[in-house]
């Protein structure tokens, strides 16, 4: 549910985070909101989404995990992480080049734009954004113009108006 001055925005983009296919659930909720883009951050992507469902879906931004304070043991960090150190530097597991190919295929067949952000590892640059040999950096083809008409704006409600609306929006979740 969004808060009433934020139905019909003209310049409303959402998204939710799906990491593996178990998360895919969130999608449908996503697709319950008025938004003009409706995208999907799979980041950091955890484990394998054959069946990851685009109808409805504009942009999707892929990547694998970075940092290194996010898990509380390396081993879990390791899990977590797309990549793994070699000798010549971090390199992509294989699983994880299969797992991001599936969804970057999956984004081609249902022309979705796809911005594949990085593979991970200790920093964002440590195992690079290229796959297959190129970097993906698509943006939403059917997003409306940043730039608006003065008609086009929504009136704004006041932050009295907005607290209230969030609180019954948490009141209505509980």
């Amino acid at each position: 549910m969004l808060p009433t001055d934020l139905v019909g925005a003209p310049n409303l983009w959402l998204g939710t985070t799906v990491g593996h296919q178990a998360s895919t659930w969130r999608i449908a909720k996503l697709l319950e909101t008025d938004a003009v883009v409706h995208f999907l951050s799979i980041e950091p992507l955890l484990g394998p989404i054959p069946s990851l469902p685009l109808a409805g879906i504009e942009w999707v931004i892929l990547g694998g995990e970075s940092g290194a304070a996010v898990c509380s043991t390396p081993h879990e960090l390791d899990r977590r992480r797309l990549v793994y150190k070699t000798a010549d530097g971090w390199k992509p597991k294989p699983d994880g080049e299969t797992w991001v190919r599936e969804i970057r295929d999956q984004c081609v067949r249902a022309g979705v734009a796809l911005f594949f952000k990085q593979w991970g590892g200790p920093t964002p640059k440590s195992g690079g954004r290229t796959l297959d040999g190129r970097t993906w950096d698509e943006v939403p083809t059917r997003a409306p113009s940043m730039v608006q008409r003065d008609a086009d704006i929504v009136p704004r409600a006041s932050a009295s108006q907005r607290r209230e609306e969030s609180c019954n929006v948490v009141e209505s979740l509980s």
